[in-house]
């Protein structure tokens, strides 16, 4: 290899290892983080720390650290109290502590005006006797959740929970309830089965029998019974309706058929195709929903196909018939007698039928009467006449009549109407009409009243059924909330 050549193969590797020396580059050593910190603790403790804005997801007494030298915003906040918010000067090397205590800073205690309907109740404050009585307002409270019970003689003991919040004054008003008027029965206070309940009777025991979801309950007064498919010949677990005969005998109607209780038995049951358990009624639907049984043989069933009627030949022994009436869709919903000829029948959406025989069927309805609705929903006897209940619907208003046998009068409960459920006319002819927002009770219609939950404290609504037994105790079914037995009129 000539010098020459030697020569310039160093001087490249030279300017290689002078390039590849200027290209390489070295970081300066890491700094230390800032160690500036705060230690936060408060009176009462666990409010929410934001820092500048950002929730810093811990709760007081904690620690923000790493912070650079600087003024800091911060913000604590909990339910019920209002947020707090300053400034801390932080210093990189030093710890800052703060304590805030809200239990000596008025603003931030709140107060609570309790009122009672009937007033004079004594208020008891997280189980703790304030020695106050209703209407009293309570002051200097905490921020949080509180207790509350009220005692009053003659009254169930009530108690609810309510927030207090800073700066500001909760106010309640509950209704007692009067145990002198009052008992209820539901799945939480009583072995009852069922809130949900569908319809009422009592036989001539004083025995109450009332349709659920939940089967056939029975009740004497001191126990109660469930009869169910699987403990009885009951056809299926949902009752409809039902209603005791002219023999003491109790009519259940269900879902899937219907069956007949004597003393606790069941010796027959109905379905429309029949079975080895079952009579055939041929009725070509198992689902009945109301009856007329009270007024003894022939007994008539309303069906959404048309009118169900059962002829008693002999002991347990039926004759049945179907039939469909002229003039409607033949939706039944309920029945009742005029008078011993005369059958008035409620349909789902054509009206009234007033009903003597195939031959001679009246159609009352909107276009040729003044009744408030053709949806029938209630009927009742009593000695004025047949009080009707009818539901709003399309172009029709709804409401409460009084059919005469001859002439309609037509009352308002209100506007807009309540959905009329049940009437009955207890044994001094005083009316209750069962509705969606209450119980209607009246004599004379312009000195009605409205018990519901506002007026009696008790959940009363959606009512199912009414009936009464031997002493004038008026019994209530609701679809939801029970059972009530009214002691005695509230007026």
């Amino acid at each position: 290899m000539s010098s020459k050549y030697l020569s310039y193969v160093l001087i490249l590797l030279l300017f290689v290892f002078n390039s590849c020396e200027k290209e390489v580059s070295v970081s300066p050593p890491d700094l230390p983080p800032p160690d500036g910190s705060v230690f936060i603790n408060t009176v009462p403790d666990s409010f929410k720390i934001i820092m500048e804005g950002k929730d810093r997801l811990r709760l007081t007494p904690d620690s923000i650290r790493w912070l650079e030298t600087g003024i800091y915003n911060f913000t604590l906040r909990k339910d019920h109290f209002l947020d707090s918010t300053f400034t801390l000067d932080v210093t990189e090397g030093e710890k800052s502590f703060i304590t805030i205590d809200y239990t000596i800073n008025p603003k931030f205690r709140g107060s609570l005006f309790i009122e009672s309907n009937p007033p004079d109740a004594k208020i008891f404050l997280n189980d703790s006797n304030t020695a106050l009585i209703t209407p009293a307002e309570i002051n200097n409270l905490m921020p949080g959740v509180y207790k509350i019970t009220l005692k009053k003689e003659d009254f169930s003991d009530y108690t609810f929970y309510k927030d207090v919040n800073s700066g500001k004054t909760t106010k309640y008003k509950p209704t007692l309830i009067d145990t002198t008027i009052w008992d209820y029965f539901n799945t939480t206070n009583s072995v009852i089965a069922a809130d949900n309940l569908s319809s009422i009777t009592i036989d001539n025991d004083d025995n109450l029998w009332i349709g659920s979801r939940e089967g056939l309950l029975k009740y004497n007064g001191l126990v109660w019974k469930v009869f169910f498919p699987g403990t009885s010949l009951l056809p299926h677990p949902v009752v409809l309706f039902v209603q005791t005969d002219e023999k003491n005998r109790v009519w259940a109607l269900t879902a899937g058929g219907m069956a007949i209780f004597q003393n606790d038995e069941v010796p027959l049951r109905f379905t429309s195709s029949g079975s080895r358990t079952a009579m055939a009624t041929g009725f070509g639907t198992d689902s009945v929903s109301t009856t007329i049984v009270k007024s003894g043989s022939p007994y008539y069933f309303a069906t959404d196909i048309g009118m169900g009627i059962a002829s008693e030949a002999g002991n347990l022994s039926f004759r049945f018939n179907f039939t469909t009436i002229q003039g409607t869709t033949n939706r039944l919903t309920v029945f009742e007698k005029l008078d011993q000829n005369t059958l008035l029948i409620g349909t789902a959406e054509s009206g009234l039928v007033i009903y003597k025989g195939e031959g001679e069927i009246q159609v009352l309805n909107r276009g040729n009467s003044i009744i408030p609705g053709n949806s029938i929903s209630a009927m009742f006897k009593s000695s004025e006449g047949v009080w009707i209940g009818h539901l709003p619907g399309s172009g029709t208003g709804g409401g409460l009549s009084l059919f005469d046998g001859s002439k309609f009068y037509v009352y308002s409960l209100g506007v807009p109407p309540p959905l009329i459920n049940c009437i009955f006319v207890n044994s001094n002819g005083i009316k209750f009409v069962g509705t969606n927002i209450g119980l209607f009770i009246f004599d004379e219609f312009e000195n009605r009243i409205l018990i519901n939950e506002e007026s009696s404290g008790l959940p009363i609504k959606n009512i199912s059924g009414i009936t009464e037994d031997s002493s004038g105790k008026i019994w209530i079914t609701t679809a939801g909330s029970g059972l009530f037995k009214l002691k005695k009129i509230p007026f």
